[in-house]
């Protein structure tokens, strides 16, 4: 074997070495990584609202739209500090 030939190989080698540290930052990505498991999805479980059955089937509208109307207008006529 050469020595140029010898040096090719311990330089390719020393720079596999090097690049293998990197190997894990790769991996990652901006959002989420694989080694977090199910965390996000258990906190936007913990956040969510979860409204008893006797409210969500309760489909009674028992105003004719003036509440909303006057919450509406008491909204955008609020005096700025």
């Amino acid at each position: 074997m050469h020595r140029k030939t010898a040096r090719r190989i311990a330089q390719s080698a020393l720079v596999a070495l090097s690049l293998s540290g990197c190997a894990r930052e790769l991996q990652t990505q901006d959002a989420v990584t694989p080694t977090l498991g199910n965390a996000v999805r258990a906190n936007a479980t913990i956040h969510a609202v979860r409204l008893p059955e006797r409210v969500v089937d309760d489909t009674s509208l028992n105003s004719d739209g003036t509440v909303a109307a006057g919450a509406l207008d008491r909204y955008r006529n609020v005096e700025e500090d």
